[in-house]
């Protein structure tokens, strides 16, 4: 009797499973969203009339408004002593909290600093950041003053979104990327 028991409740565990995988895939919309569409519908009016009067937290709540970070993806302030040598005005880190399957850097460089200026011209001429002589990191474009490094990225959706969001920011600014590494 409850080895009876056992297989019925065991074959009706199977069922529901194999059910709600059915369930899960039966229909789906197989209409690709139309990137243009998007980005005719994004309100930009509560953001700096200018790309370059943007700060790094205007990048990340753009971010976030573009549905870029949320809880699978989380931001984390860069502190001025990660910084300093990079002579940027501020910067985030966005990391995809499952297993790090996406890094992305996110610098400020103010235009108004010399140093920091230096510095961008320098990210546009070597397209890395070069302390001292050493390459410490790629940085594989930049937008207006912002350089973005993907240091690890095996997500191509999320990376896909993320420079579909960074060429919205450009055409709707009028503001190509210095230069934008093919990903």
């Amino acid at each position: 009797m409850k080895k009876t028991l056992k297989t019925l409740l065991l074959m009706a565990m199977v069922c529901m499973l194999v059910f709600s995988l059915v369930g899960c895939g039966g229909n789906q919309d197989t209409e690709e969203p139309n990137p243009s569409e998007e980005v005719a519908e994004f309100d930009f009016s509560a953001y700096p009339a200018e790309l370059s009067d943007w700060t790094s937290s205007d990048f990340l709540t753009y971010m976030t408004a573009r549905e870029l970070i949320n809880d699978a993806f989380l931001s984390l302030p860069l502190s001025e002593g990660d910084l300093t040598g990079l002579k940027a005005a501020g910067g985030f880190i966005y990391m995809d909290t499952d297993a790090a399957s996406v890094v992305i850097n996110v610098f400020e460089y103010d235009e108004t600093n010399e140093e920091s200026k230096a510095m961008l011209d320098s990210v546009i001429e070597n397209q890395a950041i070069v302390i001292d002589g050493e390459t410490v990191s790629a940085v594989d474009g930049v937008i207006g003053h912002f350089g973005l490094c993907y240091l690890n990225g095996t997500d191509d959706a999320y990376i896909a979104s993320f420079l579909q969001a960074v060429n919205e920011l450009s055409s709707f600014y009028g503001v190509e990327p210095a230069y934008m590494t093919e990903l």
